[in-house]
C-alpha cells in the first residue's frame, strides 16, 4: 500500500461506449490474454485468462491465496543479517502452508543489482513457493503540467489595484488572467513567475467594474502521492534499465505474474485529473491522435468551438482550455505564442479530447511496459494494481497487461461493493478476458493498527469470502513481512503465524468448490458517467449491479420511484424500483403490447398484465424492463397527485394574490391530454408549471448543494439517500491557495419575512466537520454557532442543522458560506459536504431527502 489508501467510490468515466444486455454473464471474447513462459531449467508454461477472469496455468485453474512480501534483502541491502531475516520469515510462511506470495520491492526493481534478484528468485524456487515479481519503478524523469482548475485557483470580487501574493507550491510556471466579472472577458494576462513557492500579481479593478483574478499553474508532479509519471518522455529510458537489470535474471518453475510495471497503485489521484502535461512528446502524440480523430483542421475547430481560429494538427496539440466542468473562462491558450482564442461555441468537445487521448496514451504506455516484459524478461500475466477508475482501466487493446490487481481496505461490508465490484465492473468491459485478482487486504488503510492483522478467524474469512462473491480469482494480504519497519507492524502475518494459518484454511475451502474457477457474478448495468439513483450493489447471490461506460437517461415515472433507460441494439431497457417501501405501479399500455420484465433480488416478484395496464411490483432492487418505451412510465396515480399539487400551488397563489392563470391553464389542458390519453405530455405540462409557480408560493426555497452558482469546493460527493443522489463535497488537506472555501447560492425569497437557514450535509463546527459562516448579498460574515445535528444521518455523514435567521425582501439574493478551519481530528483536513439548503419563512421540520409538502 505504501499510503493511506482506501475504497474510494468510483470516479465518474466519459460515456464513450453502448452497453450490451440488460442482464449479462461473462461471455467468451475474440482476443485472448495467452503466452508461454519458459523457466531457468527451459521447461515450457502455457498460461492463459480464461472468461470466468481467472488464470489458467498448465491447463489449471491458478487461484492463490498469499500476502505480499517485501524483502529486507532486497530493499534494505544484501548482508547476511537481511538475508537471514528474509528466509526465516519465509520459511514461517511456508510452514503454515502459504506457498503464493509476491515480492514488493517498495522502492522500484531496476535499482536493485540483477544478482540479488537471481538469489531471490533462486530461493523462492528452491523452497516451493509461486510468485509474482512487482515492479513498483518507471521513468525517473519529472512530470510537470498544467493545472486547470479555475474553481480553486480564482479570487473574485477584485475591486481595486493591489498586489495578490500567495502559495502556490510545486508550481514552475504558468499564466494568470484578470477577467471582467460579468462577461468573462479577458482583460490582462501576465506569466507566472514562481519564487520560494509563493507568486505575486499585480491586479486592477473598481467598484463598478469588478474583476476575477484566474490562475493557471504549471506544476511539477508526485508521482508517488499522485500515481502519475512522465511516460512521454521517460518510457525509453526506463525500458532499457527494465531490459538490462530484469532481463538478466532467470526465473524458475515458480513464477508466476508481474504487479504494476509503473509506480506502485498507479492512477489519477491529486489534481492529475486537472492535469494536461506540458511535455513536447506528449503534444507530437496529442497531434497524431488529432490526426486519427479528426478528417482536417477545419473539422477540428469546429468540434472544439474554434472555427477559424486553428489552421493545423500541431497548433491545436499545443492549445490549452482556459475552463474546466463549466467554470473558468471560454478560451482556448495556445502554449508555444500565448494567442488566446475565444471560443464561439460553448459545446466544446476540447477536454473531452484531452482527457481521453491522455487516456488512450497511459494505457499504451501501460501495455507496452507489459509487452517489454513478456517478451524480453519472462512471458508471464503482467496485473496493474487499482485504488480508484480511470478510463485506463479498461484495456481495448489486443495485447499488453493482462488483468487488475484489487486494492481492498476496509470492513466485508465496504470491500465488496466498493473495490471488488468495481474492478468487476471494469474487467467485464475488456476486449479480451482479464484476470482479476485482489493484490492487497485489509480491514483499514490507515498506516496503524490496533490489534496486530484481523481481529479474528471470522474477520478474515467474511473479508476475503466479500471479495470472492464479488468474482476475485486470486486473494493476497497486506501483508506477509513489511517494509519500512515499524510502520507496518500490526499488518504482518509473519508476527501472527496462527492467521497464516487461517489464510491456508481459506485456501482450502476454495479447494473444495472445484466449480469455483469457473465461476463469475453476472451484471446489470447503469451509467457510470450518470448513475440517477442506482448504486453498485449485490442484488443477488451472484448478481451485482455495476458501472459501465454509457449513456443514461432519466425516465420520470412518480414521486418515490426512480428509473433510467439505457439505450441497446433493439431499443431501450428501462430499469425502475423505489427508493422507499415496497409499491406497486400501474401502468396504461396499448392493447397488443406485452413487455418483458425481470425482476432482481431476493423477493418473488410478478408482472400482472391487464387489457389496458401492466402492474409492477417495486421495491429497492431494479426490475428491468424491455418493450415498452420510456415515454410510457407515466403512472395515473402519478398524474392524480401532480394535479394536486398543481391545484394546492394555484389556490395558494389566489390566497397571495400572486397571478396564476398560465398554471391555470396548463392545469386545464393538462386534463384534456389525460383524457385523450396523452399521459406523457400531460406530465410534461404540470411539471413545467409546478416549477414555474412554486418558487414563488413556496413557504420555503430549496436549493441543491451541488447547484451551487460559485464555489472552490474540490468536487461532488455521491450517495443514494442524498437529495438528487448527488452533494457539493469539501474534503482536502490542501490550503485554499487565493480565497477561503467558499460556496455561493442563488436564493428567492417570495415576500418581506424573518427565513430559518437550513442546511443538509456535515453540521458545520462539529469535531469531524469544518467550522464555517454565512454571508448574504455580501453582508459581513457571521459565524456558525450551535449548529447540531438534528436527527439522525439521512445517508453517509448527512444531517440536517439549523444554521442562521435572517430578515429578507422579496426577490433574488445570495446566500455564500465558507469553510472557516479544518476539523478537529488527526488527518485536519477541511470537510464540510452540502447536500441542499433551505430558507424558510415557516418551521420547518427536515425529512431526510424529502421537500415539505405544500398545502
Amino acid at each position: 500500500m505504501f499510503r493511506t489508501a482506501a475504497c474510494a467510490a468510483f470516479l465518474l468515466l466519459v460515456p464513450l461506449a453502448v452497453c450490451g444486455p440488460a442482464l449479462s454473464q461473462s461471455t467468451a471474447k475474440e482476443g485472448r490474454s495467452h503466452g508461454v513462459f519458459v523457466d531457468s531449467e527451459g521447461a515450457s508454461h502455457e498460461w492463459s485468462i480464461s472468461d470466468a477472469h481467472a488464470l489458467i496455468w498448465d491447463s489449471k485453474p491458478y487461484i492463490p491465496v498469499g500476502g505480499m512480501f517485501c524483502s529486507k534483502y532486497l530493499t534494505n541491502g544484501q548482508t547476511d543479517e537481511n538475508w537471514k531475516a528474509d528466509t526465516e520469515a519465509l520459511q514461517t510462511v511456508k510452514s503454515h502452508g502459504i506457498s503464493d506470495l509476491y515480492v514488493n520491492p517498495v522502492h522500484g526493481a531496476t535499482g536493485i543489482p540483477p544478482e540479488a534478484w537471481q538469489r531471490f528468485a533462486d530461493y523462492l524456487d528452491s523452497q516451493g513457493f509461486r510468485y509474482g515479481i512487482e515492479l513498483a519503478d518507471g521513468p525517473d524523469m519529472p512530470l510537470t503540467g498544467w493545472v486547470i482548475r479555475p474553481s480553486l485557483y480564482r479570487l473574485p470580487d477584485i475591486a481595486a489595484a493591489r498586489t495578490v501574493t500567495f502559495d502556490l507550491p510545486a508550481a514552475v510556471g504558468g499564466i494568470w488572467a484578470l477577467a471582467d466579472a460579468k462577461s468573462g472577458d479577458i482583460v490582462k494576462t501576465g506569466r507566472l513567475a514562481p519564487s520560494g513557492g509563493k507568486v505575486s500579481i499585480e491586479v486592477d479593478g473598481k467598484p463598478d467594474a469588478r474583476r476575477v483574478l484566474l490562475v493557471y499553474p504549471i506544476k511539477t508532479v508526485d508521482s508517488y502521492a499522485d500515481g502519475l509519471q512522465n511516460f512521454w518522455e521517460g518510457f525509453g529510458g526506463y525500458r532499457d534499465r527494465l531490459v538490462s537489470v530484469m532481463g538478466k535474471v532467470r526465473f524458475g518453475k515458480g513464477l508466476r505474474f508481474w504487479v504494476d510495471p509503473f509506480i506502485n497503485e498507479m492512477g489519477m489521484r491529486g489534481e492529475t485529473q486537472y492535469l494536461i502535461p506540458d511535455s513536447r512528446m506528449f503534444q507530437i502524440e496529442f497531434e497524431s491522435w488529432l490526426q486519427k480523430r479528426y478528417r482536417d483542421a477545419g473539422e477540428l475547430a469546429r468540434a472544439w468551438g474554434l472555427t477559424g481560429e486553428i489552421k493545423t494538427y500541431e497548433q491545436a496539440s499545443r492549445m490549452i482550455p482556459l475552463w474546466h466542468d463549466v467554470k473558468g473562462l471560454t478560451y482556448a491558450y495556445n502554449t508555444s505564442d500565448g494567442h488566446l482564442s475565444k471560443l464561439g461555441s460553448t459545446d466544446s468537445q476540447m477536454w473531452s479530447d484531452i482527457q481521453r487521448f491522455r487516456d488512450d496514451s497511459i494505457r499504451k504506455y501501460l501495455n507496452s511496459a507489459a509487452m517489454v516484459l513478456k517478451r524480453h524478461v519472462a512471458n508471464v500475466p503482467v496485473v496493474v494494481k487499482w485504488t480508484a477508475s480511470s478510463d485506463f482501466f479498461i484495456n481495448d487493446d489486443s495485447e499488453g497487461y493482462d488483468g487488475i490487481g484489487v486494492e481492498a481496505y476496509g470492513t466485508p461490508a465496504v470491500i465488496g461493493p466498493l473495490a471488488g465490484a468495481q474492478c468487476l465492473a471494469l474487467v467485464r468491459q475488456w476486449s479480451r478476458p482479464a484476470w482479476l485478482l485482489t493484490t492487497e487486504t485489509q480491514t483499514t488503510g490507515a498506516v496503524s493498527k490496533e490489534t496486530p492483522c484481523y481481529a479474528s478467524k471470522t474477520e478474515m474469512m467474511a473479508s476475503l469470502g466479500a471479495l470472492q462473491d464479488a468474482g476475485s480469482k486470486g486473494f493476497f494480504v497486506f501483508g506477509l513481512q513489511l517494509l519500512p519497519e515499524p510502520t507496518w507492524k500490526n499488518f504482518e502475518l509473519v508476527r501472527t503465524p496462527e492467521q497464516l494459518g487461517w489464510l491456508r484454511e481459506f485456501q482450502q475451502g476454495l479447494e473444495a468448490q472445484p466449480l469455483f474457477a469457473d465461476w463469475t457474478p453476472r451484471a446489470v448495468w447503469f451509467s457510470s458517467a450518470n448513475p440517477l439513483g442506482a448504486d453498485i450493489r449485490r442484488l443477488e447471490q451472484d448478481l451485482w449491479w455495476l458501472p459501465r461506460r454509457t449513456s443514461a437517461a432519466r425516465v420520470d415515472v412518480e414521486d418515490g420511484v426512480q428509473a433510467y433507460a439505457l439505450q441497446g441494439a433493439v431499443g431501450s431497457t428501462v430499469y425502475i424500483w423505489t427508493s422507499g417501501t415496497p409499491r406497486s405501479i400501474e401502468l396504461p399500455v396499448s392493447p397488443g403490447v406485452k413487455p418483458s420484465v425481470h425482476f432482481t433480488g431476493p423477493d418473488e416478484r410478478q408482472m400482472k398484465s391487464g387489457s389496458k395496464a401492466l402492474t409492477l411490483p417495486l421495491t429497492r432492487d431494479p426490475a428491468i424492463v424491455t418493450g415498452l418505451p420510456p415515454t410510457a412510465f407515466v403512472t395515473v396515480d402519478g398524474l392524480q397527485r401532480q394535479i394536486s399539487h398543481l391545484s394546492a400551488l394555484i389556490s395558494r397563489a389566489e390566497g397571495m394574490q400572486i397571478l396564476s392563470g398560465e398554471q391555470k391553464m396548463a392545469l386545464d389542458n393538462a386534463k384534456a391530454m389525460i383524457h385523450a390519453d396523452r399521459l406523457s405530455m400531460a406530465s410534461m405540462t404540470l411539471s413545467r408549471a409546478i416549477a414555474e409557480l412554486e418558487p414563488l408560493v413556496a413557504p420555503y426555497f430549496w436549493a441543491e448543494g451541488e447547484n451551487a452558482s460559485e464555489t472552490n469546493f474540490d468536487g461532488f460527493g455521491y450517495d443514494t439517500g442524498a437529495s438528487g443522489s448527488r452533494y457539493l463535497k469539501l474534503s482536502t488537506a490542501q490550503e485554499p491557495p487565493l480565497a477561503p472555501y467558499t460556496a455561493s447560492f442563488p436564493v428567492v425569497a417570495s415576500m418581506e419575512s424573518d427565513y430559518e437557514v437550513w442546511m443538509a450535509g456535515t453540521p458545520p463546527g462539529q469535531q469531524w466537520s469544518s467550522a464555517a459562516s454565512w454571508s448574504v448579498d455580501g453582508s459581513s460574515w457571521t459565524p456558525i454557532r450551535g449548529a447540531a445535528p438534528q436527527g439522525e444521518a439521512y445517508a453517509t455523514d448527512l444531517f440536517w442543522s439549523r444554521i442562521a435567521t435572517m430578515h429578507l425582501s422579496p426577490g433574488r439574493h445570495v446566500f455564500r458560506i465558507r469553510a472557516d478551519a479544518r476539523r478537529q481530528l488527526p488527518d485536519k483536513n477541511y470537510v464540510m459536504y452540502i447536500d441542499a439548503l433551505v430558507l424558510s419563512r415557516e418551521p420547518f421540520t427536515p425529512n431526510g431527502a424529502r421537500r415539505p409538502e405544500i398545502k
